[in-house]
């Protein structure tokens, strides 16, 4: 008998995961249009009707249909229908073992041929209540991710095999996410000197542990503002601030406002003021 196992592939197949936010089937108009999105998830449209325009700092994107479009967490951009478009979308996440978004290291949009008639099944598969049909979908979204991530080569250059000193402390600071974390007490849980553990982390991962530390925050901040509708200083007590008004300050330096004002706009994002919908399928 012979046997060949793939610890590896098992390992990342564990590890990775997509995780689903927000989704629908929506046909804008006129209002549909924004500027200097930014957003903590990964947008996945299948566009079958119409046109719009995304315009990031490199480049002019026209979403037109029989294309599947991929707009990469972090990326800053605006858009506008031309007067309007029809899409299934999805907001995705795609966490790497460090607990950051794969989708983070893509600087452009990414697009891909998709035919009308798989965008007519999707949108069937996506109306349906059947058990059957959403691990079908799931599965179609998870081939358009992974295509993308083939054709753009995203997280080529990623490292994966991290020492047990780093992994843990990653774990540990995911597991402990605050703003009050510092760099001995971390040192000290692992039981290492702070010299060792800075300039192992740093060897690495490419970053240094502050700012390892910092862009997890202010990555969970954006994502409990999004996602969920607790007030502005629960999320500030959550991540360890010592009151709101400090919270605010730190996301808007980061950021380039005010959280609650990033909320009220990140949230008509999709929509627009008054779309008209013909079908609206919401899940988070």
């Amino acid at each position: 008998m012979y046997v060949y196992t793939n610890d590896l592939l098992i390992k990342r197949m564990n590890e990775y995961d997509i995780f689903f936010g927000e989704s629908g089937y929506v046909r804008t108009d006129e209002s549909w249009r924004s500027s200097k999105v930014c957003s903590p998830f990964t947008r996945i449209y299948y566009v079958d009707e119409g046109k719009a325009l995304l315009r990031t700092a490199s480049e002019n994107v026209i979403m037109e249909p029989g294309n599947v479009y991929l707009i990469p967490a972090g990326l800053v951009y605006d858009y506008e229908g031309i007067p309007s478009v029809q899409k299934l979308f999805f907001h995705i996440n795609l966490f790497k073992p460090d607990g950051y978004d794969m989708m983070l290291e893509f600087d452009r949009v990414g697009i891909l041929p998709c035919p009308l008639e798989h965008m007519k099944y999707l949108k069937t598969l996506y109306e349906s209540d059947s058990f059957a049909n959403t691990v079908i979908i799931k599965s179609c979204i998870c081939e358009t991710v992974s295509e993308m991530i083939k054709k753009y080569r995203i997280g080529a250059e990623m490292r994966e095999n991290y020492s047990p000193l780093v992994q843990n402390t990653m774990k540990y600071i995911r597991a402990n996410l605050s703003v009050k974390l510092n760099i001995s007490e971390i040192a000290d849980k692992q039981f290492v000197s702070v010299s060792t553990l800075t300039k192992q982390f740093k060897e690495q991962t490419g970053r240094t542990l502050g700012a390892y530390i910092d862009d997890l925050i202010m990555y969970s901040a954006q994502r409990k503002l999004l996602r969920t509708d607790i007030p502005i200083n629960e999320v500030s007590e959550k991540l360890g601030f010592c009151d709101q008004f400090y919270f605010s300050r730190y996301f808007k330096r980061r950021c380039g406002e005010a959280p609650l004002k990033y909320r009220k706009r990140m949230r008509t994002v999709d929509f627009g003021t008054q779309p008209e919908i013909t079908m609206v399928k919401i899940g988070r």
